[in-house]
């Protein structure tokens, strides 16, 4: 049987430090694309009141002659208004006049033929899109329920089906929970296949994940970032990571880390964005002894 898009609601935005609140989800990453972002709560970029998303200038090269910039959105969602689609949009008819941008937006919530990337089919006809260089830029933000670390919080919501060492799921999950860890990595790997053959094409990709912040309250949670089809990325096609916090790009009340992986950004001259993988140092945390003490790129506060 098909592995269900549907999975658990997760308080996943929440701020390590309230994960008991409930919020609906809110991407603001997709602020940062926009060409202008004004806003920012930390002491380090309020001095900056109107500055350059930091693709601006890369994604204005890669429009080209092409009248139209062609972008393939993974995983967009319900549609809504402020979303991706319109940031992008607004950042094209900025950094190049005369140009328009075409986004199609695929998710499983719109219930319409062709949607369903859990279907091989499907997942199939997309790859073969992607491959022939038809869209410009390749960006997938794929559901992150089942790799949230607001499962590592406490014991009163969904319980941990992964973690650091077994990342794609727990030898002992039982039906409900392997179904689930085997939905996430579906939608996880088919994104690194995605971003592998935008690349390939000579295209732009881009994906989105909350930073992987390691050891939390009841252990050490599994990321997306942890898989070895998303971290190749980088060593195959030079993909890049950065992370940053949303509050600090866009209008949010809470921190929400984020992290990004892209390649089309080759220098980085921005306050608020920082370079790298997940680094971690040894210490003591909840009272116990980790490895996996959370020590950038992210500064430890804003």
């Amino acid at each position: 049987p098909q592995a269900e898009r549907q999975m658990p609601a997760l308080a996943e935005d929440l701020p390590v430090d309230n994960k008991d609140a409930t919020r609906t989800r809110q991407p603001g990453w997709n602020k940062w694309i926009a060409p202008t972002v004004r806003g920012g709560t930390s002491q380090q970029c309020s001095n900056q009141p109107d500055r350059r998303g930091l693709p601006s200038k890369v994604l204005a090269e890669g429009i080209g002659a092409s009248p139209i910039f062609e972008v393939l959105y993974l995983y967009a969602g319900k549609e809504r208004q402020a979303s991706f689609k319109a940031a992008i949009q607004e950042a094209v008819k900025a950094m190049a006049p005369g140009h328009s941008c075409r986004v199609t937006e695929v998710d499983t919530q719109r219930k319409m033929p062709g949607m369903d990337l859990s279907d091989e089919k499907v997942a199939s006809k997309w790859e073969t899109r992607i491959a022939s260089g038809e869209f410009d830029l390749v960006v997938s933000s794929p559901p992150c329920s089942t790799f949230s670390r607001a499962r590592a919080a406490n014991n009163r919501g969904p319980k941990q089906i992964r973690n650091r060492t077994h990342p794609l799921g727990f030898p002992w999950n039982g039906p409900e929970e392997r179904a689930q860890a085997e939905a996430g990595n579906l939608h996880a790997l088919f994104t690194a296949k995605a971003l592998d053959l935008a690349a390939k094409a000579g295209k732009m990709g881009l994906t989105e994940q909350p930073e992987d912040l390691g050891e939390a309250q009841l252990g050490n949670p599994a990321s997306m970032f942890q898989l070895p089809a998303i971290m190749d990325l980088s060593d195959d096609h030079d993909y890049q990571r950065v992370a940053f916090r949303q509050c600090e790009v866009a209008d949010l009340e809470y921190e929400k880390p984020t992290g990004l992986l892209l390649n089309f950004v080759e220098e980085l001259d921005h306050p608020c964005i920082h370079e790298g993988w997940p680094e971690f140092r040894s210490g003591y945390k909840y009272g116990e002894w980790s490895d996996f003490i959370y020590d950038g790129p992210l500064p430890r506060s804003c």
